[in-house]
């Protein structure tokens, strides 16, 4: 007698090759998890990191811009009171000093004077007086630093996004699933310059980016978008090896708390490229604060100091074309200073979010570096051009410098104390004085060494000795 035969299927696996299709095509894009304690720590662990990185680059950020507020001590009253001290005084005397110098050299014969280039550099020197205070100035609308605040903006208004760049790689590196499905964007995944999340700057740090997307979480987003259903399920291998697509089952974790149910992870990213990229650019902003710090504080000297130039230079007025030319390149630094900012996050910008965030992780891990020894050496077609070096190098020799310093106020207050502890024992003896005390070793110079030898390394002669 023979019996008919039964073919039965497991509950688990599911025959909708819709489903199977569905999650083939985006399986690069879907990370799946079986939840349980130690996936929600390693969540939680590299979304700290993300916004760890996107506080400290946010915060440079803001930063550079507030700098630029720093002109404003050029037009300070108290320097004002100097200028105007020294405008009133010294260059008077300084300029019947120069003409009375050029007149003896006249009598006497010493040397040969051109009249006629004499009397145009006293016209000019007295001009560039005059016009000292629209050269280096902030009230008016063609003074110098008007003119370098326009060209920061507009340098950095290259790729200006609402929030900045620091948010513009958050908002493009971050996919949210629940956004996907409700506007049936799945096409959208793992494509660049699309938009795969509606984010908040001002909610950012109170987003739950550890969420799953449960079962029950994707039966309730079909309402939203059919194609939910297909989230209800995940990929595994057969026993042939082939791919096929199994109902998604709780863990045994889950009867305590839903928190251990397994899904798919609703928020996804690239940990790597975005903390990367992040830290990239604080390190940019916060070198280039010096470089602008700087500038202004060189233009307050020129300001002082210019006019006794043009006071004394009135034989040959080759110092005179000195000093502009110092004034005009501490405003092409300040300007440039936003172009080159622009283009270093228009670059980790695009080995984020962009076109490279396909690139193999080593070859973005030797670009990011790359672009950051390009920020600090500068651009060479900036300085072949105009004569203005944008590179970072002086804002590396300085922070090294501040850092060592703080070295060794820390170190000579450690050895206080200890001497002092020593003393309070009843030793009496001081134990850093001796034979044996060692020098104290100069923490910034030592950075400028190791940067010597990246420079061989690189190629790249800075010439730079900073000393604390």
């Amino acid at each position: 007698m023979a019996y008919p035969q039964r073919v039965f299927a497991l509950p688990w696996i599911t025959d909708n090759k819709e489903v199977l299709k569905f999650l083939t095509k985006y399986q690069d894009y879907l990370q799946f998890t079986k939840g349980g304690f130690g996936s929600i720590v390693v969540q939680s662990l590299s979304w700290g990191l993300i916004r760890g990185a996107y506080f400290v680059c946010k915060s440079a950020e803001n930063l550079v811009p507030q700098s630029l507020s720093l002109f404003s001590f050029v037009e300070s009253s108290s320097l004002g009171a100097v200028y105007q001290s020294v405008l009133n005084t010294v260059v008077v005397g300084l300029m019947i000093l120069s003409l009375m110098f050029v007149g003896y050299k006249m009598i006497t014969g010493k040397g040969t004077v051109d009249l006629k280039s004499v009397g145009m550099n006293v016209v000019m020197s007295i001009a560039l007086i005059l016009l000292m205070p629209t050269l280096i100035g902030s009230t008016e609308k063609l003074s110098g630093i008007m003119f370098a605040k326009t060209l920061y903006n507009d340098a950095t208004s290259i790729n200006n996004q609402d929030g900045g760049v620091a948010w513009s790689l958050i908002e493009d590196g971050v996919t949210d699933l629940v956004y996907i499905n409700k506007n049936d964007a799945y096409d959208r995944l793992g494509k660049d310059g699309v938009q795969k999340n509606a984010l908040k700057e001002k909610n950012f740090f109170s987003y739950d980016f550890s969420e799953v997307i449960t079962v029950d979480t994707a039966k309730d987003l079909e309402d939203d978008n059919k194609k939910a259903e297909y989230l209800q399920s995940r990929l595994t291998p057969d026993g042939e090896g082939n791919m096929q697509a199994v109902k998604i089952d709780d863990g045994w974790m889950s009867m305590f708390s839903d928190s251990f149910k397994g899904g798919y992870y609703r928020f996804t990213k690239n940990t790597f490229a975005l903390t990367l990229g992040l830290l990239s650019l604080a390190v940019a902003y916060v070198f280039s604060i010096f470089i602008i710090v700087t500038a202004i504080l060189e233009l307050a000297f020129k300001r002082v100091l210019g006019v006794l130039v043009f006071a004394t230079d009135i034989e040959t007025g080759q110092r005179s074309k000195v000093v502009l030319s110092d004034i005009l390149q501490c405003y092409l630094t300040v300007g440039f200073q936003g172009f080159g900012l622009s283009m270093f996050a228009m670059f980790v910008s695009y080995l984020g979010t962009g076109g490279g965030s396909s690139v193999n992780p080593f070859i973005k891990a030797v670009a990011y570096v790359c672009a950051v020894f390009v920020l600090i050496k500068g651009s060479g077609t900036v300085m072949r051009y105009f004569g203005v070096d944008i590179g970072l190098k002086e804002g590396y020799g300085q922070l090294a410098s501040a850092f060592g310093m703080g070295a060794m106020l820390f170190r000579k207050g450690s050895n206080g104390f200890n001497r002092a502890k020593g003393s309070g024992n009843g030793n009496g003896s001081d134990s850093g004085e001796g034979e044996d005390r060692k020098p104290e070793k100069n923490f910034g110079e030592t950075l400028s060494k190791k940067l010597a030898k990246l420079e061989e390394l690189w190629d790249m002669p800075m010439n730079v000795d900073y000393q604390v």
